[in-house]
């Protein structure tokens, strides 16, 4: 509630920590009213939020309702009156300043920072998506929200469709598929990515199914990221875009080490090769504040190989479940 509400939040947890007090201690008579509009206001306080605390999976926007509660009973302790003292006033004078410069700084950032790669992001896809009908699209998100499918404006695949020649009804098949795998480790992310992956190459040998790859990561993974990467050698991994600002409470960027590899801008896109790094405290702080970034890579194979296979091993292969071809492409 601090969080979200910030000063009434604070105000409203002193108030009930102290009724809760006076509770224990039996000063029933100190408490509002059942019956009355407070005793109405703070059960629809109360009752929501403990309800909604033993849940694991919270996120603050589920309490925005109440909002209004909270106004009704907290308000008046940021606007003074003219039955208060100097000193209650002041202090009133104060919340409210405090009250307005939270609530300015924090749209600022949740409106504008945090997570704030994932949008630029969608605008992008939803270019790619419309230049190129039909393409098979395969975004993988790790450690950030899940792509907003209303920005990418897909067309329907429930809805009936006629064909006006023939008057034959169809439904259009999905051509967009969105992953998000939380904060799952990265090798086995690539465990996901591998399978994704090589049903979308067999798609393309067989069915002519053209298609692209992303895989959408905070910066400050990129080392994970490049090291969980070398274990799929026949995959290659390209960075493509990143867009800043992006905060990410699940992967914050580490302070880099003085001799940190992946603060060399030449060497980001480099998976096998490394030399001598002697950072300097400018540079190192430089590269912590470029972690704060949502960075876009691009997956393919490499070589194309399947092409170089036998014909008859490609007639096997075509014929295996995607997930067993993912076991045996991982097999050692």
């Amino acid at each position: 509630m601090p969080l979200l509400f910030n000063v009434l939040g604070i105000i409203a947890f002193t108030t009930l920590s102290g009724n809760t007090y006076r509770f224990i201690r039996g000063q029933y008579s100190k408490l509002p009213r059942i019956q009355s509009i407070t005793g109405l206001m703070l059960f629809s306080l109360v009752v929501p939020v403990a309800l909604l605390s033993l849940f694991p999976h919270q996120e603050a926007r589920f309490i925005i309702p109440v909002l209004l509660p909270l106004v009704y009973l907290y308000g008046n302790h940021l606007h003074p009156t003219e039955a208060d003292s100097l000193t209650t006033r002041k202090l009133k004078n104060t919340l409210r300043c405090i009250w307005y410069t939270l609530n300015v700084l924090l749209t600022l950032f949740f409106g504008f920072v945090h997570q704030a790669g994932v949008y630029p992001f969608t605008d992008h896809l939803h270019r790619e998506i419309k230049s190129s009908y039909g393409v098979h699209t395969h975004v993988i998100a790790t450690h950030s929200y899940s792509i907003p499918t209303y920005l990418l404006q897909l067309e329907s695949t429930t809805k009936i469709w006629r064909d006006k020649r023939s008057g034959r009804k169809y439904r259009l098949a999905p051509t967009t598929f969105l992953h998000r795998y939380g904060s799952l480790p990265m090798d086995e992310l690539f465990d996901n990515v591998d399978q994704v992956l090589s049903n979308a190459e067999m798609l393309l040998h067989k069915y002519k199914r053209q298609y692209r790859f992303y895989i959408a990561s905070p910066c400050s993974l990129e080392g994970e990221f490049r090291e969980a990467s070398k274990k799929f050698g026949y995959i290659d991994v390209e960075h493509e875009v990143s867009y800043y600002p992006h905060y990410c409470t699940e992967a914050f960027p580490k302070f880099p080490h003085y001799r940190d590899q992946y603060c060399l801008e030449s060497n980001l896109h480099k998976t096998n090769e490394s030399r001598a790094v002697d950072l300097s405290f400018y540079q190192r702080i430089t590269c912590f504040l470029k972690r704060f970034c949502l960075r876009i890579y691009r997956d393919f194979f490499v070589d194309n190989h399947w092409e170089r296979l036998p014909q008859s091993w490609r007639e096997s292969v075509e014929s295996l479940d995607p997930e067993e071809l993912g076991a045996y492409l991982t097999e050692n």
